[in-house]
């Protein structure tokens, strides 16, 4: 992810809400945040979060164009929660040809975007969560986040602290004699 020869030395690389150098342990942080909140236990086939990478032939696009895409992604999934209702409506219809002129945009839309998440899993059997559910739930989770990130801070400068006590302990008992002492050895031995 953080390939210097793929991210033109860090320049394509871009996280939100999130830094990516720690990324891996903000994630964790919000996993287990996530687990508090809910009271929901995290297990390997639970699905709290996605993560979206992209891949794409050597020349075959942009960097520029690969984070745009990355973007545009997520508009797209909004859409679909968007579109959901007129695609109801029109099902009501009957596929009503009239309906379908005045809405083709939005259905074709929705289509498109259902087919994606079917190739997910999800479908009959396994329902999406609505917007509206995701925005209360983020919200919730955020509010916490807020509250435990003081914790979070705390422990993290006691870590960069411990880090650099060890570091300085390795260096102190690992560190060959100085110039300045071993010319002093020199003067007391003659």
């Amino acid at each position: 992810m953080k390939n210097p020869d793929k991210t033109n030395d860090g320049e394509f690389i871009s996280a939100y809400e999130c830094d990516p150098l720690i990324a891996d342990s903000e994630f964790q942080f919000a996993q287990r945040q996530y687990e508090t909140i809910t009271g929901r236990n995290h297990n390997k086939n639970s699905v709290i979060a996605y993560h979206l990478r992209q891949s794409f032939k050597p020349g075959e696009i942009t960097p520029e164009l690969a984070n745009k895409l990355g973007y545009e992604l997520q508009k797209h999934i909004s859409e679909y929660g968007r579109t959901r209702d007129i695609y109801a409506q029109y099902k009501k219809s009957g596929w009503n040809k009239k309906f379908y002129n005045e809405h083709e945009g939005e259905i074709i839309l929705h289509r498109v975007v259902k087919k994606f998440f079917d190739g997910l899993g999800y479908g009959k059997d396994k329902k999406l969560p609505t917007i509206n559910m995701l925005k209360t739930e983020y919200a919730m989770i955020l509010s916490e986040k807020k509250k435990l990130y003081s914790e979070y801070k705390t422990a993290r400068e006691n870590m960069i602290k411990l880090k650099t006590a060890k570091q300085n302990v390795e260096t102190f008992l690992n560190k060959k004699p100085s110039v300045e002492r071993q010319q002093k050895s020199l003067e007391i031995s003659r």
